[in-house]
């Protein structure tokens, strides 16, 4: 298994892991971006955002052409103005994707798993592939609420994250007898 350091590790490539990335880098720092899918965006280019006002624009575009009276509008079907938005998810993504090119951040296809305080294991597809040892982590994806809430509240500290992880990566029964010990 590869092992490198960086100064600072971003989990997740959505738009608070892509701000927080590129910050850290024009700051000067050696970053790293982790990101579970192939492609880089996060859940706002490929399942929230992006599609839907993708797929909205296209459609008012079409619907603007049929109202025409200076346009006849060809023939069209649902398949076709999915596949118009898709492209724009698409483009998206490769944009982005230089965005971490012309900033010097690697990025890492994977999920990432907290072994201490300053490590994380990278794994896909069930193997070990990387481990990253890191001044900083910054965990930039959407976590369940009750944890979210707990965050904020301070309930949680930076010790729960690799715990709850290592509990989880040795069985998902222990990993779920931790967090409800934890939050009962």
């Amino acid at each position: 298994m590869r092992e490198t350091s960086y100064q600072a590790v971003v989990i997740g490539s959505g738009p608070a892991g892509e701000g927080a990335a590129m910050q850290l880098a024009k700051s000067g720092l050696d970053v790293v971006l982790i990101e579970k899918q192939p492609e880089v965006g996060g859940n706002c280019t490929f399942k929230g955002t992006i599609p839907s006002k993708a797929l909205k624009q296209v459609i008012s575009n079409y619907a603007g052409i049929l109202n025409s009276s200076l346009i006849t509008a060809p023939e069209v079907n649902l398949p076709s103005l999915i596949g118009k938005a898709a492209r724009v998810v698409t483009d998206q993504s490769q944009m982005r994707r230089g965005y971490y090119q012309r900033n010097h951040i690697p990025v890492i296809e994977g999920h990432a798993l907290f072994t201490d305080e300053n490590t994380i294991v990278i794994q896909k597809d069930g193997s070990d592939v990387e481990r990253i040892k890191a001044d900083a982590f910054f965990i930039a994806f959407r976590i369940p609420n009750t944890f979210r809430r707990l965050f904020a509240e301070g309930t949680f500290n930076a010790a729960f994250i690799p715990s709850y992880t290592s509990a989880q990566t040795e069985d998902k029964k222990k990993g779920k007898k931790f967090a409800d010990d934890v939050l009962s």
